[in-house]
Protein backbone atom coordinates (compact mmCIF):
# COMPACT_ATOMS: atom_id res chain seq x y z
CA UNK A 1 0.00 0.00 0.00
CA UNK A 2 1.38 3.44 -0.90
CA UNK A 3 1.91 6.37 1.39
CA UNK A 4 -0.48 9.28 1.71
CA UNK A 5 0.66 12.84 1.06
CA UNK A 6 -1.26 15.74 2.63
CA UNK A 7 -2.17 18.54 0.21
CA UNK A 8 -2.59 22.26 1.09
CA UNK A 9 -6.36 21.79 0.74
CA UNK A 10 -6.34 19.28 3.57
CA UNK A 11 -6.95 16.19 1.44
CA UNK A 12 -4.78 13.10 1.37
CA UNK A 13 -3.31 12.02 -1.96
CA UNK A 14 -1.97 8.45 -2.39
CA UNK A 15 1.68 8.25 -3.45
CA UNK A 16 3.35 5.29 -5.03
CA UNK A 17 6.15 3.63 -3.09
CA UNK A 18 9.47 5.24 -3.91
CA UNK A 19 7.84 8.41 -5.31
CA UNK A 20 9.15 10.53 -2.38
CA UNK A 21 12.72 9.67 -3.19
CA UNK A 22 15.45 8.32 -1.05
CA UNK A 23 15.21 11.15 1.48
CA UNK A 24 11.60 10.45 2.38
CA UNK A 25 11.52 6.75 3.00
CA UNK A 26 9.06 5.72 5.76
CA UNK A 27 9.90 4.17 9.08
CA UNK A 28 9.13 0.53 9.10
CA UNK A 29 7.42 -1.04 12.11
CA UNK A 30 9.85 -2.57 14.56
CA UNK A 31 12.74 -0.40 13.44
CA UNK A 32 14.95 0.89 16.34
CA UNK A 33 14.83 4.60 17.09
CA UNK A 34 18.11 6.46 16.85
CA UNK A 35 19.71 7.05 20.30
CA UNK A 36 20.11 10.63 21.64
CA UNK A 37 23.47 11.41 23.19
CA UNK A 38 24.13 14.47 25.47
CA UNK A 39 27.29 15.59 27.32
CA UNK A 40 25.52 15.43 30.71
CA UNK A 41 24.37 11.87 30.12
CA UNK A 42 27.86 10.87 29.05
CA UNK A 43 29.36 12.40 32.23
CA UNK A 44 26.82 10.76 34.53
CA UNK A 45 27.38 7.44 32.81
CA UNK A 46 31.09 7.62 33.61
CA UNK A 47 30.50 8.22 37.40
CA UNK A 48 31.24 5.00 39.33
CA UNK A 49 28.46 3.47 41.39
CA UNK A 50 30.51 3.85 44.57
CA UNK A 51 30.37 7.61 44.19
CA UNK A 52 26.56 7.52 44.05
CA UNK A 53 26.49 5.41 47.20
CA UNK A 54 28.79 7.88 48.94
CA UNK A 55 26.61 10.82 47.89
CA UNK A 56 23.49 9.05 49.19
CA UNK A 57 25.24 8.39 52.53
CA UNK A 58 26.26 12.04 52.75
CA UNK A 59 22.65 13.09 52.15
CA UNK A 60 21.45 10.85 54.98
CA UNK A 61 24.19 12.20 57.27
CA UNK A 62 23.27 15.77 56.39
CA UNK A 63 19.64 15.09 57.26
CA UNK A 64 20.69 13.63 60.62
CA UNK A 65 22.87 16.65 61.38
CA UNK A 66 20.02 19.03 60.56
CA UNK A 67 17.71 17.09 62.85
CA UNK A 68 20.25 17.11 65.68
CA UNK A 69 20.85 20.86 65.25
CA UNK A 70 17.13 21.55 65.36
CA UNK A 71 16.71 19.45 68.50
CA UNK A 72 19.68 21.18 70.16
CA UNK A 73 18.20 24.59 69.32
CA UNK A 74 14.87 23.63 70.88
CA UNK A 75 16.59 22.37 74.04
CA UNK A 76 18.76 25.49 74.23
CA UNK A 77 15.74 27.77 73.95
CA UNK A 78 13.88 25.78 76.60
CA UNK A 79 16.85 26.02 78.95
CA UNK A 80 17.12 29.73 78.22
CA UNK A 81 13.48 30.21 79.20
CA UNK A 82 14.01 28.18 82.37
CA UNK A 83 17.07 30.24 83.26
CA UNK A 84 15.18 33.46 82.66
CA UNK A 85 12.34 32.22 84.86
CA UNK A 86 14.81 31.26 87.60
CA UNK A 87 16.46 34.68 87.42
CA UNK A 88 13.05 36.34 87.56
CA UNK A 89 12.17 34.32 90.65
CA UNK A 90 15.47 35.35 92.25
CA UNK A 91 14.74 39.07 91.83
CA UNK A 92 10.94 39.11 92.02
CA UNK A 93 8.61 38.50 94.94
CA UNK A 94 6.29 35.72 93.79
CA UNK A 95 3.24 37.08 95.63
CA UNK A 96 3.27 40.78 94.75
CA UNK A 97 5.44 40.88 91.65
CA UNK A 98 7.65 43.51 93.29
CA UNK A 99 11.41 43.18 93.67
CA UNK A 100 12.57 40.69 96.27
CA UNK A 101 14.48 41.90 99.31
CA UNK A 102 17.89 40.97 97.91
CA UNK A 103 17.21 42.64 94.56
CA UNK A 104 15.85 45.75 96.29
CA UNK A 105 18.90 46.09 98.53
CA UNK A 106 21.22 45.78 95.53
CA UNK A 107 19.32 48.46 93.62
CA UNK A 108 19.26 50.71 96.67
CA UNK A 109 23.02 50.35 97.11
CA UNK A 110 23.55 51.27 93.45
CA UNK A 111 21.27 54.31 93.73
CA UNK A 112 22.98 55.52 96.91
CA UNK A 113 26.37 55.20 95.21
CA UNK A 114 25.09 57.20 92.23
CA UNK A 115 23.56 59.88 94.47
CA UNK A 116 26.86 60.21 96.35
CA UNK A 117 28.95 60.33 93.17
CA UNK A 118 26.86 63.03 91.49
CA UNK A 119 25.69 64.82 94.65
CA UNK A 120 22.03 64.15 93.88
CA UNK A 121 19.07 63.67 96.27
CA UNK A 122 17.55 60.29 96.98
CA UNK A 123 14.63 59.30 99.21
CA UNK A 124 13.47 56.01 100.67
CA UNK A 125 9.87 55.42 101.77
CA UNK A 126 9.06 52.50 104.08
CA UNK A 127 5.47 51.18 103.95
CA UNK A 128 3.75 48.82 106.37
CA UNK A 129 0.28 47.28 106.00
CA UNK A 130 -1.52 47.97 109.26
CA UNK A 131 -4.20 45.39 110.02
CA UNK A 132 -2.86 42.53 107.90
CA UNK A 133 -2.86 40.15 110.87
CA UNK A 134 -6.50 40.92 111.60
CA UNK A 135 -7.36 40.28 107.95
CA UNK A 136 -5.56 36.92 108.07
CA UNK A 137 -7.26 35.96 111.34
CA UNK A 138 -10.78 36.95 110.28
CA UNK A 139 -10.78 36.17 106.55
CA UNK A 140 -7.95 33.71 106.01
CA UNK A 141 -4.51 34.02 104.50
CA UNK A 142 -5.96 34.05 100.99
CA UNK A 143 -7.57 37.40 101.77
CA UNK A 144 -4.28 38.60 103.25
CA UNK A 145 -2.45 37.61 100.07
CA UNK A 146 -5.03 39.47 98.01
CA UNK A 147 -4.48 42.53 100.18
CA UNK A 148 -0.69 42.37 99.72
CA UNK A 149 -1.05 42.02 95.96
CA UNK A 150 -3.29 45.07 95.87
CA UNK A 151 -0.81 47.07 97.94
CA UNK A 152 1.97 46.05 95.55
CA UNK A 153 -0.12 47.16 92.58
CA UNK A 154 -0.91 50.45 94.35
CA UNK A 155 2.75 51.24 95.01
CA UNK A 156 3.77 50.31 91.47
CA UNK A 157 1.02 52.44 89.93
CA UNK A 158 1.95 55.42 92.10
CA UNK A 159 5.68 55.26 91.30
CA UNK A 160 7.57 56.46 88.24
CA UNK A 161 9.37 54.29 85.71
CA UNK A 162 12.81 54.81 87.29
CA UNK A 163 11.63 54.33 90.89
CA UNK A 164 12.45 51.07 92.65
CA UNK A 165 9.63 49.19 94.41
CA UNK A 166 10.22 46.06 96.46
CA UNK A 167 8.86 43.90 99.24
CA UNK A 168 11.32 43.18 102.03
CA UNK A 169 9.14 40.63 103.80
CA UNK A 170 5.82 40.17 105.56
CA UNK A 171 3.72 43.30 105.33
CA UNK A 172 6.63 45.68 104.63
CA UNK A 173 7.47 47.31 101.31
CA UNK A 174 10.07 49.90 100.34
CA UNK A 175 10.09 52.42 97.50
CA UNK A 176 13.35 54.06 96.42
CA UNK A 177 12.88 57.48 94.81
CA UNK A 178 15.98 58.61 92.88
CA UNK A 179 16.29 62.37 92.35
CA UNK A 180 13.63 63.06 95.01
CA UNK A 181 14.24 65.07 98.16
CA UNK A 182 11.97 65.21 101.20
CA UNK A 183 9.32 67.18 99.33
CA UNK A 184 9.31 64.63 96.53
CA UNK A 185 8.92 61.79 99.02
CA UNK A 186 6.00 63.61 100.66
CA UNK A 187 4.34 64.08 97.27
CA UNK A 188 4.75 60.38 96.54
CA UNK A 189 3.19 59.41 99.86
CA UNK A 190 0.27 61.75 99.11
CA UNK A 191 -0.30 59.99 95.78
CA UNK A 192 -0.35 56.62 97.51
CA UNK A 193 -2.78 57.71 100.23
CA UNK A 194 -5.05 59.38 97.66
CA UNK A 195 -5.41 56.01 95.91
CA UNK A 196 -6.09 54.04 99.10
CA UNK A 197 -9.93 54.22 98.89
CA UNK A 198 -9.86 52.62 95.45
CA UNK A 199 -7.46 49.93 96.70
CA UNK A 200 -9.77 49.17 99.65
CA UNK A 201 -12.70 48.83 97.24
CA UNK A 202 -10.70 46.46 95.05
CA UNK A 203 -9.84 44.24 98.03
CA UNK A 204 -13.43 44.29 99.26
CA UNK A 205 -12.86 43.51 102.95
CA UNK A 206 -14.94 44.77 105.86
CA UNK A 207 -12.00 44.52 108.23
CA UNK A 208 -10.19 47.84 108.56
CA UNK A 209 -6.67 48.06 107.13
CA UNK A 210 -4.38 50.95 106.36
CA UNK A 211 -0.90 51.90 105.20
CA UNK A 212 1.61 53.60 107.46
CA UNK A 213 4.82 54.99 106.07
CA UNK A 214 8.05 56.71 106.94
CA UNK A 215 10.52 58.49 104.66
CA UNK A 216 14.23 59.24 104.81
CA UNK A 217 16.35 61.34 102.45
CA UNK A 218 20.01 61.09 101.43
CA UNK A 219 22.24 62.52 102.83
CA UNK A 220 20.36 64.34 105.59
CA UNK A 221 18.92 61.20 107.21
CA UNK A 222 21.66 58.74 106.31
CA UNK A 223 24.55 58.17 103.94
CA UNK A 224 24.33 54.40 103.58
CA UNK A 225 21.47 52.12 102.50
CA UNK A 226 21.14 50.73 106.04
CA UNK A 227 21.04 54.17 107.64
CA UNK A 228 18.32 55.28 105.24
CA UNK A 229 16.23 52.15 105.83
CA UNK A 230 16.58 52.48 109.60
CA UNK A 231 15.61 56.16 109.54
CA UNK A 232 12.57 55.47 107.35
CA UNK A 233 11.60 52.56 109.61
CA UNK A 234 11.75 54.70 112.74
CA UNK A 235 9.57 57.35 111.12
CA UNK A 236 7.09 54.69 110.09
CA UNK A 237 6.59 53.79 113.75
CA UNK A 238 6.35 57.47 114.63
CA UNK A 239 3.55 57.65 112.06
CA UNK A 240 1.82 54.96 114.12
CA UNK A 241 2.32 56.95 117.29
CA UNK A 242 5.13 54.73 118.58
CA UNK A 243 8.58 56.05 119.42
CA UNK A 244 11.45 53.60 118.93
CA UNK A 245 14.66 54.12 120.90
CA UNK A 246 17.70 52.10 119.89
CA UNK A 247 20.68 52.87 122.13
CA UNK A 248 23.95 51.20 121.29
CA UNK A 249 23.62 51.34 117.51
CA UNK A 250 27.40 51.14 117.25
CA UNK A 251 27.35 47.80 119.06
CA UNK A 252 24.67 46.63 116.65
CA UNK A 253 26.92 47.42 113.72
CA UNK A 254 29.84 45.63 115.38
CA UNK A 255 27.72 42.54 116.03
CA UNK A 256 26.22 42.64 112.55
CA UNK A 257 22.68 43.08 113.82
CA UNK A 258 22.21 46.70 112.77
CA UNK A 259 21.32 45.49 109.27
CA UNK A 260 18.32 43.64 110.67
CA UNK A 261 16.80 46.80 112.15
CA UNK A 262 17.62 45.57 115.68
CA UNK A 263 14.12 45.13 117.05
CA UNK A 264 13.75 43.02 120.15
CA UNK A 265 10.99 40.40 120.28
CA UNK A 266 9.33 42.07 123.25
CA UNK A 267 9.07 45.30 121.27
CA UNK A 268 7.39 43.41 118.44
CA UNK A 269 4.85 41.93 120.82
CA UNK A 270 4.15 45.34 122.32
CA UNK A 271 3.62 46.87 118.89
CA UNK A 272 1.22 44.07 117.94
CA UNK A 273 -0.67 44.56 121.20
CA UNK A 274 -1.09 48.27 120.53
CA UNK A 275 -2.26 47.62 116.97
CA UNK A 276 -4.73 44.96 118.09
CA UNK A 277 -6.20 47.33 120.66
CA UNK A 278 -6.51 50.06 118.05
CA UNK A 279 -8.29 47.77 115.59
CA UNK A 280 -10.70 46.54 118.24
CA UNK A 281 -11.49 50.14 119.18
CA UNK A 282 -12.10 51.04 115.55
CA UNK A 283 -14.45 48.10 115.01
CA UNK A 284 -16.39 48.96 118.13
CA UNK A 285 -16.73 52.56 117.06
CA UNK A 286 -14.76 53.95 119.98
CA UNK A 287 -12.15 55.46 117.67
CA UNK A 288 -12.20 56.40 114.00
CA UNK A 289 -9.50 55.22 111.57
CA UNK A 290 -7.82 58.63 111.63
CA UNK A 291 -7.91 59.11 115.41
CA UNK A 292 -4.51 60.07 116.76
CA UNK A 293 -2.90 57.83 119.34
CA UNK A 294 -0.61 59.23 122.00
CA UNK A 295 3.00 58.30 121.29
CA UNK A 296 4.27 55.39 123.30
CA UNK A 297 7.99 54.93 123.76
CA UNK A 298 9.46 51.44 123.41
CA UNK A 299 13.11 50.96 124.29
CA UNK A 300 15.04 48.22 122.52
CA UNK A 301 18.18 46.87 124.17
CA UNK A 302 21.42 47.40 122.33
CA UNK A 303 22.44 44.63 119.96
CA UNK A 304 19.05 42.91 120.11
CA UNK A 305 18.25 41.00 116.95
CA UNK A 306 14.88 41.09 115.31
Amino acid sequence: MGALLATPAGTATPVRPGALGAGHEGIHPGAALPSVHSPVADVLARVPGAVWILLAALGVLSGCLIGMTTAATVVSRRRGRQLAEAEALAVTDSLTGLLSRGALERRLAAEVARARRYNRPLSVVFFDVRGLKAVNDLHGHGAGDRLLREVGALLSASSREHDVVGRIGGDECVVVLPEDDGAGAAAFRDRVYASLPRARANVGLRTAWDLTSGAATFPQDGETPRELLDAADRRLYQDRGIEIDRPGAADDERLGTGGQRGRHRSAQLEVRRIEAARLVAEREGEAGPQRAVAPRRIEIPAGAAR
